[in-house]
């Protein structure tokens, strides 16, 4: 990030942009994955840079309305953005006028898995973040010659019947935030976003939560928020107002105050030690196009807006894995997906393999209590899967190997042997995925 900052400070970048360009900002997380006119829009672009299609497409692009790759650069320090786009503009004036016009086509549907908008009626909470020193016998924000001394920008998003229920809990005389509120701000809005795009929190981390409110609104409450090593983690207090009139957020203000450690894998450059953090929440009325941007932690929506966790209930088939959200990762519910389509209609995996692009979650799987896996049977052979000890992810084995395999392993391999799938032609003991 600070890389960044470096180059769009500089008033040469900045001028050149304003006067010669439209400037564009895109998640390419989003853009790569998207099914639409939008995401093959971008994937054209893409395809023409230096980036290999499989990887990340990262990286500033200079490109006509009609999708001709100008320029890219993903080196840092504005000499060399700003050498690459005074080139681009040489190879602009270069091209013919016909090149320079285009009929806007119709944008079509987007992609719902990777297109986020703010639901009707919804409601957005800025969350801005700071690294914090003691100064002069008071918290402030970092000097400026230390990484990580601006602001990060994210936001809270609301649905309108959770603003709702927020108001039904305070004209009742208040008490504890429900879970859904609870989790979504501590795991996706909880986090040291200052030097990059930091992990989110798992549900077994948050060690200690509470987040009250009375019935004038007034919130109050503390956390720990903890890795199992213990080398990144967040602890801190919750202060705030809210208020809602007729079904509508009013008021939205939370100050958390708090002692942050660790980095990411994408949040390099942490102080050492326990250091200051705090962050505010703002409720936005959402005018400027800047402020319904996504929340960074919504990119698995479902478990956005249902930040829960997978619990065993015990029935009388056994125990029963609920999805609430979390738990077992998404890909490898939507590994059992593919299978399951493949065996339900017949197909190979080779042929259903675009199901593995949807983000596919079901509402239950039922397991064997005592060994608590699955088998996918086809005739006197099975598939087997297996929960790990960690309750994080599914282990595969084949009823012809010993070997235990994760995901990406058994994918490989359906792809590359599509005979393989007839093995998933059987039944399926245990298993359901009723919605």
């Amino acid at each position: 990030m600070a890389d960044r900052l470096l180059v769009f400070a500089n008033e040469d970048v900045q001028k050149l942009l304003k006067e010669e360009f439209v400037a564009v900002a895109a998640d390419d997380w989003y853009q790569r994955r998207r099914k639409d006119e939008v995401g093959k829009f971008f994937r054209k672009v893409a395809s023409q840079g230096p980036r290999d299609p499989n990887q990340t497409q990262q990286g500033h692009y200079v490109f006509t309305a009609k999708g001709t790759l100008l320029g890219f650069n993903n080196n840092r320090g504005p000499e060399k953005r700003l050498a690459m786009m005074k080139e681009a503009l040489k190879k602009w004036e270069a091209l013919p006028e016909v090149e320079k016009t285009v009929e806007v086509p119709e944008k079509g549907k987007s992609d719902e898995r990777y297109h986020h908008e703010l639901p009707e009626g919804g409601e957005i909470v800025k969350v801005f973040t700071r690294c914090l020193e003691a100064r002069e016998g008071r918290l402030q924000k970092l000097a400026a010659d230390k990484v990580g001394n601006q602001a990060a920008v994210d936001h809270l998003w609301f649905q309108q019947a959770e603003v709702e229920k927020l108001g039904q809990l305070i004209a009742e005389g208040g008490g504890e935030v429900p879970a859904w509120l609870g989790l979504r701000i501590a795991r996706f809005h909880l986090r040291d976003n200052t030097r990059g795009e930091p992990r989110d929190w798992k549900n077994d981390e948050i060690k200690k939560w509470s987040l009250k409110v009375d019935g004038k609104g007034k919130m109050s409450g503390d956390f720990l928020i903890d890795s199992a090593d213990g080398k990144l983690g967040y602890e801190g207090e919750l202060r705030g107002h809210l208020a809602v009139e007729r079904g509508k957020l009013v008021k939205f203000d939370l100050l958390v105050i708090g002692s942050h450690w660790g980095h990411g894998e994408f949040t390099w450059g942490a102080r050492p030690g326990k250091t200051p953090m705090g962050q505010v929440f703002q409720l936005s009325e959402g005018k400027e196009v800047r402020d319904r941007i996504p929340p960074q932690g919504i990119r698995w929506a479902e478990g956005y807006w249902k930040p829960g966790r997978f619990e065993f209930k015990k029935g009388e088939k056994g125990a029963e894995l609920e999805q609430k959200g979390d738990g077992i990762h998404p890909l490898d519910l939507v590994l059992v997906a593919a299978i399951k389509e493949a065996r339900d209609k017949k197909r190979t995996i080779w042929e259903v393999r675009k199901t593995l692009g949807k983000e596919r979650m079901f509402d239950g799987i039922n397991w064997y209590q005592d060994s608590k896996y699955f088998r996918i049977h086809a005739k006197d052979k099975a598939l087997n899967c297996f929960l790990n000890k960690k309750g994080t992810s599914l282990i595969w084995k084949l009823p012809s190997s010993e070997k235990l395999m994760g995901r990406t392993q058994l994918a490989g391999l359906l792809w590359k042997e599509p005979k393989v799938s007839e093995l998933f032609f059987g039944e399926v003991a245990n298993f359901n995925t009723e919605r």
